[in-house]
């Protein structure tokens, strides 16, 4: 337990993510693979030609950024001790990394179209419940791990409907357009849900939540 105060905490996670980017780096040597013939497609006919893809990219954005920026704060309004607050946000986070293969083998042996479907319903589901389980500590736990893991699973699966459906000649383009939409989505979703939090109470991030499922 390396505690919230000075540098040891930032040092850690400094060192956690140098270590997940350096197996990266060996990709430098590799050769890239020939481009198809013909001129890549123009920026806003990827624009047109990919809003679904646009659509689930913004909303993968919205659940990674979102929720993990505001439920401390949904929990201490809740009157949740500080301890707790950072806990649920670890839970939260810890889902995000357990179920990223478990999302990513599904969303490969299922139709993408059902999957992203059922994940926006358990989404809801699991949303809602954290109403009441900010008292039911068995319902609160098991409710933060698979919010992450579904909510993370649909930025997985953003990703493979972007390889899914272009080539190499307009996967820059669209790899561009998924992240311009996906910016957006991060830049506006937690200072716009954090004021209807101001204007409505705690529970405004729950119902935020719902209106970003609804999207996806």
């Amino acid at each position: 337990r390396v505690g919230v105060g000075g540098w040891l905490p930032f040092g850690v996670a400094s060192a956690i993510m140098l270590a997940g980017i350096a197996p990266w780096f060996s990709l430098g040597a590799l050769k890239p693979p020939p481009l198809e013939d013909g001129e890549p497609a123009p920026f806003l006919a990827v624009l047109r030609g990919a809003p679904f893809v646009l659509l689930v990219a913004s909303a993968g954005a919205f659940f990674a950024d979102t929720p993990a920026s505001l439920l401390p704060v949904f929990a201490l309004e809740r009157g949740l001790p500080e301890t707790t607050a950072i806990l649920m946000l670890s839970a939260l986070a810890t889902g995000t990394v357990v179920f990223q293969l478990p999302a990513g083998w599904l969303a490969d042996r299922m139709d993408r179209g059902s999957f992203l479907a059922a994940a926006a319903a358990a989404i809801a589901l699991l949303a809602l419940a954290l109403l009441p389980a900010v008292s039911l500590p068995w319902l609160l736990w098991p409710a933060l791990l698979l919010l992450g893991g579904l909510m993370n699973g649909v930025e997985l699966l953003a990703l493979a409907l972007l390889g899914e459906r272009s080539t190499l000649r307009n996967l820059a383009g669209l790899n561009a357009a998924a992240t311009m939409a996906g910016g957006v989505a991060s830049f506006a979703g937690p200072p716009g849900t954090g004021l209807l939090m101001d204007l409505a109470g705690a529970d405004a991030l729950v119902y935020v939540i719902e209106i970003g499922r609804a999207h996806v």
